[in-house]
Parts: C-alpha cells; sequence; structure tokens
C-alpha cells in the first residue's frame, strides 16, 4: 500500500467514524436519526459537535426514560 493509498484510506475512516457514532447511538431515533446521519456526512466531525451540543430534539428516547426512572424499591432499573 502506498503513501497516498494509507492517506486516503485513514481520511476515509476518520470522516466516517461520526457517522457511525450516530447511527448507533441511542440519543436520537427514527428520522431525526437519519436526519443527523446524513447531515454529518456532509460535514463530519464539524456536524458531529454540533449534534453533541443540541441533539436529541425531541427529548429522551423511551429507552432512556426507562433507564432513569427507579422501580418500586427506589433503586434504579
Amino acid at each position: 500500500m502506498s503513501k497516498n493509498e494509507l492517506t486516503i484510506t485513514l481520511f476515509t475512516i476518520g470522516w466516517l467514524v461520526p457517522f457511525f457514532l450516530i447511527l448507533f447511538t441511542k440519543k436520537v431515533r427514527g428520522s431525526e436519526k437519519l436526519l443527523w446521519a446524513v447531515l454529518t456526512l456532509a460535514g463530519s466531525w464539524f456536524t458531529y459537535g454540533f449534534y453533541l451540543l443540541v441533539a436529541p430534539i425531541h427529548g429522551p428516547t423511551e429507552e432512556a426514560n426507562a433507564q432513569s426512572r427507579p422501580d418500586e424499591s427506589g433503586e434504579n432499573i
């Protein structure tokens, strides 16, 4: 593998990391997740930083609410 190929490969991996971080997060869901993922492909790390500041727009998901609610004994589930 030449130096140019290695550079292009590392750049591509670095560009796609925020895309996959958004795809596998539980912070957003549905069409909002799709929107953030597409925007991240266009803006990469800049958009990912913006995502960390403002997402989720619609509040926490049901899974996040279930994890933070205490059960009847007062302990977190």
